[in-house]
């Protein structure tokens, strides 16, 4: 997995970061093959008010990066690319805003609006990129918590595709600046390693898929993954 997310990080000492009680949790449909390849559009969350513009940027540009070198994304268009794109359409530029802020913050894929917006964005999946730093709940011991997950979504279904997410606490030693960064570019970097992990496909199913027809066959051996 690159380790390029940690670039932008000053050498700092090493804190503990609290409490991890599981890995990354993953959520993901049991064949991939359909959903690989499909021109997708790239949706992220707000930045954390906890981390400043200028390294939320450079954590995004490569989260950007790496995702749109993975072999699964034919097209992976990203917030400026789709706000281009709708640039002669203030309406759908609006639709937008809303099914994003809808679809992230609660969930819920409003299909109307998706069918709206798909054909003018040229996609057919939506993945949603996500940072969260939060209050603790009565279970979480520490002041904060950070959540950090990666959403791929059908969105005239409302299926989801792929989820991978993890949530840790924090303690009141973390909360300090850089520290906070390396944190949070540490549990973006592991989410995203098993996000784009899913696509690694077993040796049965991969057999399986060999063992097809050959006007039904459609390998991942060509699409290199």
């Amino acid at each position: 997995m690159k380790r390029c997310l940690l670039n932008w990080i000053n050498a700092c000492s090493a804190i503990t970061l609290l409490v991890s009680c599981q890995g990354v949790a993953v959520q993901s449909q049991s064949d991939l093959l359909p959903h690989i390849r499909k021109p997708t559009a790239l949706f992220i969350h707000s930045r954390p008010l906890q981390l400043d513009a200028e390294a939320w940027e450079t954590l995004v540009s490569q989260v950007q990066v790496q995702l749109s070198q993975h072999k699964a994304f034919r097209v992976l268009l990203t917030p400026e690319q789709q706000q281009q794109r709708l640039k002669a359409s203030p309406g759908l530029r609006t639709d937008l805003r809303l099914y994003r802020t809808t679809l992230i913050l609660t969930g819920i894929s409003d299909r109307a609006l998706a069918n709206r917006l798909m054909p003018r964005l040229g996609v057919e999946q939506f993945l949603v990129f996500q940072v969260e730093v939060y209050p603790c709940t009565k279970a979480c011991k520490g002041p904060e918590q950070l959540l950090v997950r990666f959403i791929l979504r059908e969105p005239t279904s409302d299926k989801v595709v792929l989820r991978t997410r993890k949530n840790i606490q924090l303690g009141s030693d973390v909360l300090e600046t850089e520290v906070l960064k390396s944190e949070i570019t540490t549990l973006v970097d592991e989410v995203l390693s098993t996000f784009e992990d899913a696509y690694v496909v077993p040796w049965h199913q991969w057999r399986h898929e060999h063992l097809k027809p050959s006007d039904r066959r459609v390998l991942r051996s060509k699409l290199e993954l």
